[in-house]
C-alpha cells in the first residue's frame, strides 16, 4: 500500500472515532425518555411561571419531536398552551428549525465518518504490512477522545455558562438562540437540563472510548 494512502486512512480513523463516539449518546438523549427522566429528578428546577408538570412534559416532548420527528417544526407551530394561545413564539420556532438542521447534519456526519472509518480499518487490516496500523489508529482515536472529553468535562464543571455560550456561537449564527427566562423553551429546558445532558454525553463517550481502546489494544497485541 502506498505510504500516503496509509497515512490518509489512519487519519480518517483517528478523526472519525471521537465524532462517532460522541454523537452516539447524543442520539440516545435526543428522545422523550430523557425529558421524562430529567423531570422526574427530585432536584430538577420547577417552572416558576406556571406550567403544570403535565403541560411542561407535553410541550418538552413536542420540542424533541420537532427536532427528530417526521413533521418537523410544524408540531411547534401547532402547539398550544392550556389557554389556547401559541406555545412557542416565532423566534423559538426559528431556533428549533436551526437545531433540527444542525442535528440532521451531525447525524449525517457521524454516518459518513462511521462508514469511512470502517472502510479504512478494513483496508488497513487486509494487508499484512499495514495490519497493525488498524488497531493502532483506533487506539489513537480512543485516547484522543478521552483527552478531549476530560478537558471538556472540566470546562463544563468549572464554567458551564461559558461552555454553553461558546457551543451556541459555534453552531448557530447571531443571537437567535438567546431567549427571555419567561419564554417557553427556557422554561422547558433550563440550564440544568443541558448541564445534565452534557455530563451524560461526556461520561458515556469516555466509557465508549475506553472500551474501544482496550479492544484496539488487545487486537494490536494479537497481530504483532
Amino acid at each position: 500500500m502506498n505510504r500516503w494512502l496509509k497515512v490518509v486512512l489512519q487519519a480518517v480513523i483517528v478523526v472519525a472515532v471521537p465524532i462517532v463516539l460522541v454523537v452516539m449518546p447524543i442520539r440516545g438523549l435526543m428522545h422523550p425518555r430523557w425529558v421524562l427522566f430529567e423531570y422526574a429528578r427530585p432536584n430538577f428546577p420547577a417552572d416558576y411561571f406556571g406550567f403544570s408538570t403535565q403541560e411542561r412534559t407535553r410541550l418538552a416532548i413536542t420540542g424533541i419531536e420537532s427536532i427528530i420527528g417526521p413533521r418537523g417544526i410544524v408540531v411547534l407551530q401547532e402547539a398550544r398552551l392550556e389557554d389556547g394561545s401559541p406555545a412557542f413564539n416565532a423566534r423559538e420556532v426559528s431556533h428549533m428549525l436551526d437545531v433540527r438542521v444542525v442535528t440532521r447534519n451531525i447525524y449525517l456526519a457521524q454516518g459518513v465518518l462511521l462508514i469511512a472509518a470502517t472502510v479504512a480499518v478494513i483496508a488497513l487490516a487486509r494487508q499484512h504490512e499495514t495490519r497493525v496500523a488498524a488497531p493502532a489508529s483506533l487506539l489513537t482515536g480512543a485516547i484522543a477522545t478521552v483527552v478531549l472529553l476530560v478537558a471538556l468535562i472540566i470546562f463544563v464543571f468549572t464554567g458551564f455558562d461559558t461552555f454553553f455560550t461558546a457551543f451556541h456561537r459555534v453552531f448557530f449564527s447571531g443571537d437567535t438562540w438567546l431567549f427571555n427566562f419567561s419564554d417557553t423553551l427556557i422554561r422547558l429546558y433550563p440550564p440544568q437540563f443541558w448541564f445534565d445532558a452534557a455530563t451524560v454525553i461526556g461520561v458515556t463517550s469516555i466509557v465508549e472510548a475506553v472500551v474501544l481502546g482496550v479492544a484496539a489494544w488487545w487486537w494490536g497485541r494479537s497481530v504483532h
